[in-house]
């Protein structure tokens, strides 16, 4: 315990495969300043950063982190303490990615997963480069998961990710209650709010497209003033609901969120109400402005449907500003009065130092 990891340079080579850069089964532990790259193997999951046995916290901030499987990870593994779950996780300020160049060179899964944690706040980074390989290709993949079978008290729960920069993904967000038989307590309570996502599904990063896949019975889950754009075509959904319990207390209000082909689409449920009434009773979904599909009678009411991101009056979408200019007619326009989209002065703020050169 009391460890810190402080302007430290932890690599393998283009051609080593190395599983585990830096391992977290400790106790208040900061990893800070640091460069970790080259983590990567086809013979097992690498990461940058991974902890399963520790009870925190941890700290995460200012580095530069690229891995294969998973960059940031935690779960996983089982805990040799009773009732202990690795919490209080910061993960601050870092450039969370793989290089393009690794595609068809070495196995990738997803960027930052968590099968086992509890209150983590990932916020201001930037977080990039994912496609389908060995999985589909997610930026974030948040669920409960007792994989060795030895840990009933495994959870994922009270996660906050906000002013993020998230790009060239192959999906957004994948988030589940439990991911298997193993007995593991349902992941609950997601708040998901002022990041931008673009780039989802596109060559080279190919995957679904989806921005947000809700699977069964995962609770209190909020997205709210999220900037996402540029969806595939394919498979791709700004939400797309895939099994059965319902979601309790979903949530989705003030986004600007790119509709792709299907919208808000579940299993054999038409897209809008009809999905959102059987896949997640009683939801607030409001206050949206779903970009170049979807019709308002398909949906609850107090939705926008703008027929391109061009008509939302962004000032200028080429550099990536999503800020609205004084002429959108969408200024105002969210369920709490703000603007609809992502607080772009708050993501410059905290993203602006994230991306360096080594």
């Amino acid at each position: 315990n009391n460890l810190i990891l402080d302007r430290t340079y932890v690599h393998g080579k283009p051609g080593l495969s190395l599983r585990r850069c830096i391992m977290l089964n400790s106790a208040t532990t900061a990893v800070v300043d640091s460069w970790i790259s080259e983590c990567h193997s086809n013979d097992g999951d690498s990461q940058a950063i991974i902890g399963w046995n520790g009870p925190g916290p941890f700290l995460i901030q200012n580095n530069h982190l690229e891995a294969g499987h998973e960059v940031i990870m935690f779960g996983g593994g089982g805990v040799t303490v009773l009732n202990v779950s690795p919490s209080d996780i910061t993960i601050r300020g870092n450039h969370i990615m793989r290089p393009a160049s690794w595609k068809g060179v070495w196995q990738v899964k997803n960027l930052i997963e968590s099968k086992h944690s509890r209150r983590m706040l990932i916020e201001g980074n930037v977080i990039e480069n994912t496609w389908t390989d060995n999985q589909v290709g997610y930026a974030f993949v948040l669920k409960s998961e007792n994989q060795n079978w030895d840990t009933p008290w495994t959870q994922t729960t009270d996660v906050t990710i906000r002013y993020n920069r998230i790009r060239n993904v192959g999906s957004g967000f994948t988030i589940a209650a439990t991911a298997s038989s193993a007995p593991a307590v349902p992941a609950a309570r997601f708040v998901i709010t002022d990041n931008v996502m673009e780039n989802v599904g596109n060559a080279p990063y190919t995957g679904d497209g989806r921005a947000f896949q809700l699977l069964g019975g995962v609770a209190d889950v909020v997205a709210m003033h999220n900037t996402i754009v540029r969806l595939s075509a394919g498979y791709s959904a700004s939400m797309y609901f895939g099994a059965l319990p319902v979601l309790p207390r979903f949530v989705a209000h003030s986004n600007v969120i790119a509709h792709g082909t299907y919208g808000m689409k579940g299993n054999s449920y038409g897209e809008g109400t009809a999905t959102l009434n059987h896949y997640a009773t009683g939801s607030l979904v409001k206050n949206n402005a779903i970009v170049g599909g979807g019709v308002a009678s398909a949906y609850p009411t107090n939705n926008y449907f703008p027929a391109t991101l061009s008509s939302i009056g962004f000032v200028d979408v080429a550099s990536g500003n999503y800020r609205l200019s004084t002429s959108s007619p969408y200024r105002g326009k969210g369920y709490d009065g703000r603007e609809i989209g992502a607080d772009m002065n708050q993501i410059d703020a905290l993203t602006r130092n994230a991306v360096v050169a080594p």
